[in-house]
């Protein structure tokens, strides 16, 4: 009987052990969420400062003409440009967490 309890108890012993290196991983795996989530977050501030940059730069649709077409044309390269290049940031941060596939 002393066996069976012994036995139960180094059962019980590794069970908590398993239990306590368990959330020692789920704590480590929050502190990186974390972490990602406030890059993450001036990322998207950063976007949202070239959005609102290329709404100063560009003229409102109200006086869009023949004239200013090529002016519009550069505008869209300058966004297109600010845009990808902040997004391969972003998709190169995240490839390796999986976020990525959220994507595509």
């Amino acid at each position: 009987m002393a066996a069976d309890a012994r036995e139960k108890l180094e059962k019980q012993n590794q069970q908590l052990s398993d239990l306590e290196a368990e959330v020692g991983l789920l704590r480590r795996r929050v502190e990186q969420l974390e972490t990602d989530r406030e890059k993450d977050k001036k990322l998207i501030a950063q976007l949202q400062e070239s959005l609102n940059r290329a709404r100063t730069v560009c003229p409102p649709d109200n006086v869009l003409t023949i004239v200013h077409t090529p002016y519009i044309l550069k505008c869209v390269h300058i966004i297109h440009i600010d845009f990808y290049t902040r997004f391969n940031q972003f998709a190169a941060y995240n490839l390796g967490t999986g976020l990525i596939g959220l994507f595509f």
